[in-house]
């Protein structure tokens, strides 16, 4: 199971960043430049590639400061940073850990995709 917690953070927590170029900064008002990602997210065994057989619930909180909580059920939690080097990219860090993915956003939906092509996809609470 610390397998998939590593999994599921370095693809969601590969979301979380340093203060960059560019997208990456901060506002005045300290919130992240970027998309607009704000909010909860979730992930079920279904969206993670090549991991589909595993039975879990990720859910992922990105907040306005540029931080973000990770809770896998059964599994574990993270929190750390997040920030965007550029259009397609974010990055993930939190203590010993740290990891720029690939995303994009079509709607309410988020696709994170890893370096090796692992890819996960979340789905935006309303």
């Amino acid at each position: 199971m610390k397998k998939v917690l590593t999994f599921v953070t370095v693809i969601l927590v590969g979301l979380i960043l340093m203060a960059t170029a560019a997208c990456g900064g901060k506002n005045g008002d300290g919130s992240v430049s970027g998309p607009n990602i704000v909010g909860k997210w979730t992930a079920s065994a279904e969206d993670v590639s090549p991991y589909p057989g595993i039975q879990f619930v990720a859910s992922l909180e990105f907040f306005k400061d540029g931080t973000y909580s990770l809770l896998v059920s059964g599994i574990g939690s993270d929190s750390g940073d997040y920030s965007f080097p550029d259009d397609t990219h974010i990055r993930f860090e939190s203590p010993g850990f740290s990891e720029t993915d690939t995303f994009s956003l079509s709607g309410d939906t988020m696709t994170v995709t890893k370096l090796g092509g692992s890819t996960m996809t979340l789905h935006r609470l309303r």
